[in-house]
């Protein structure tokens, strides 16, 4: 099936206008003829009914052998007879023309109709076709709105993979340094272990001393007791120093509760050697230090009273906003010392952090006594 163009369109309402136009002439052309016809049968009457009347006139005067006078006739010559005669033949053959022209417009305008209905037909299909491409252009837009709608989401979820990744990076990090730390924390309380081990040992090596001169110091009181029943005391003194013994006497071997109470946590063994510890609390929030607070006991025999502590405060530390204990609450506890945390935060590292430092003093010199006094008792056994 062939589809009209416009031109074609323009081409059929010419014809359309050509036949009306044409059929109006045509029309025109055959009352013109018809009248034309009616002139020349009316002239040939006319010059036939002249004769006629002129011979029945000629008749009835030669008859009535009046002399009447007939009425004057126009006179048509053969010029016009035959003029006319030319006319009628080529009025005709326009007539053949013009009937031709017309069946073959008739022709055109029926091959016209049928290409307009083609065209009606065509513009059918053609309005439905359009109406379909409105609908797939509408379903394409609202596919297209969709679409916008889900680039955005995607870029909101890229952002937000971005931000995690970001994050995650974060951590990856604090895990390491909370690794470094760990391992620096199990370094020091590896070292911290073996320095207990070593205190212990120290500590019994002292006991086991400490007993021995008690058990000497018991032998040698005995022994004098002995010495001065049977009059032996003198040659004792002559051997032994009585500044030896001086340290542990029955009195100071034996300590009250109110001189435990004043030492406190702690102990000295004989002159000169010394307990001391203390700690360390620091507090940090995603590996950054926030606070430090410690305090130490230089000498145990000098009990808690002459501890300094004025490095030891409370410590309010407050992370994010909102949160709800206020420094008055630490203010009322002037008398202690403690340390609060407050996060109103998420995915925060808060880590606090206690280090404990014990040391001996004077070890060294203790155990040289120890060894002259076990050295002491040795040369005494031998006696």
């Amino acid at each position: 099936m062939s589809i009209a163009t416009s031109g074609q369109t323009s081409r059929a309402l010419q014809l359309d206008r050509l036949v009306a136009t044409y059929a109006q002439v045509g029309a025109e052309q055959k009352r013109q003829n018809k009248k034309r016809n009616a002139l020349r049968i009316g002239r040939s009457a006319a010059i036939a009914g002249a004769g006629l009347l002129l011979s029945i006139t000629c008749v009835s005067l030669l008859q009535n052998l009046g002399s009447v006078s007939a009425p004057a006739l126009p006179t048509i010559s053969q010029s016009d007879v035959d003029q006319l005669v030319n006319d009628r033949a080529e009025f005709t053959e326009k007539l053949l023309i013009l009937e031709q022209q017309i069946a073959g417009i008739q022709g055109q305008k029926q091959a016209l109709q049928v290409q307009r209905a083609e065209f009606v037909e065509q513009s059918a299909l053609l309005a439905q076709l359009l109406e379909e491409a409105g609908t797939k252009q509408t379903t394409l837009e609202s596919q297209q709105q969709q679409g916008s709608q889900l680039d955005q989401e995607i870029a909101a979820i890229s952002a937000q993979r971005k931000a995690l990744e970001k994050r995650w990076e974060q951590f990856e990090a604090q895990g390491e340094l909370l690794a470094m730390e760990i391992i620096a924390v199990n370094a020091q309380r590896k070292e911290l272990e073996s320095q207990r081990h070593q205190i212990d040992r120290q500590r019994q090596e002292l006991a086991e001393m400490l007993e021995r001169a008690q058990g000497l110091y018991r032998s040698n009181s005995s022994n004098a007791g002995d010495a001065g029943r049977d009059g032996s005391l003198d040659t004792t003194a002559a051997v032994a120093d009585e500044n030896v013994f001086s340290t542990y006497t029955y009195d100071s071997l034996l300590v009250d509760t109110a001189e435990l109470d004043r030492m406190r946590g702690g102990f000295s063994v004989g002159e000169g050697l010394d307990v001391s510890f203390g700690f360390t609390q620091t507090g940090s929030v995603n590996g950054i230090d926030q606070f430090t607070n410690s305090f130490k006991i230089d000498s145990v025999g000098s009990g808690l009273g002459n501890v300094d502590m004025s490095n030891m405060n409370s410590v309010l530390l407050q992370n994010g906003s909102g949160n709800i204990v206020s420094t008055g609450v630490l203010d009322s506890l002037s008398d202690t010392f403690g340390n609060v945390i407050q996060n109103t935060l998420d995915d925060q590292v808060i880590s606090t952090t206690t280090v404990f430092d014990i040391s001996l003093q004077n070890v060294s010199g203790t155990l040289q006594g120890l060894h002259g006094e076990q050295a002491l008792a040795d040369s005494l056994g031998s006696y």
